[in-house]
């Protein structure tokens, strides 16, 4: 079977919006699954120097600063690095010390076959967090207290009546071991929504 290369180097561009800048990403791969980083900031002298970048950046990043000859008012800032292997970046990636951080990205270069020729893959994965967490409601309320709340049973009378506010109160002592700002709440309308939100600050 013959092999050979069809992809000598490949250039793949992202483009990221950022208030007044415009950051491009680019990553040119080679032959032999090395590639080099190139991240691009186009904006005014203040915007253009601003730390917030989708990717970590290093001392060890050559940098370029510059004046933009299309634009007067924009200077273009260029970091550049070359990989030889993608767990290199990726092992810069999860050394991330800002809030991407919490995002799940990866990037993979491989050389994948075909039935008469071989090729490089290039994959970037950024999977998004889930920030919610899950709170264990079960060391406050029990089945019954459940089923009062949810309106599955019903008060007959005023003893039923007292259970229900045993199981209100309960959720109260519940949501006060919680971070507020960590707790959803999901509903079909904005309506249901915004009773619950109101209701959650009475409390």
């Amino acid at each position: 079977m013959k092999t050979s290369h069809i992809v000598f180097s490949l250039l793949i561009s992202m483009i990221f919006i950022y208030s007044c800048r415009e950051i491009n990403v680019s990553t040119v791969i080679n032959k032999n699954g090395s590639f080099t980083r190139i991240i691009t900031i186009t904006g005014d002298s203040t915007d253009v120097l601003k730390p917030d970048l989708p990717y970590p950046i290093n001392d060890t990043w050559k940098r370029e600063f510059k004046k933009d000859t299309t634009n007067d008012k924009n200077y273009i800032l260029t970091y550049t690095k070359f990989f030889s292997n993608n767990s290199l970046l990726n092992t810069e990636i999860s050394e991330d010390t800002g809030w991407r951080k919490k995002l799940n990205r990866i990037i993979l270069v491989e050389n994948e076959f075909g039935f008469f020729y071989s090729y490089l893959s290039y994959k970037e994965k950024i999977t998004a967090a889930n920030p919610f967490h899950e709170y264990d409601y079960k060391d406050y309320l029990n089945k019954e207290d459940m089923l009062w709340l949810t309106g599955k049973k019903l008060a007959l009378n005023s003893n039923d009546s007292a259970k229900i506010k045993e199981a209100e109160n309960k959720v109260d002592d519940y949501l006060k071991g919680t971070d507020p700002d960590k707790v959803g709440y999901f509903a079909f309308t904005k309506k249901a929504a915004n009773e619950a939100r109101d209701r959650a600050i009475k409390k």
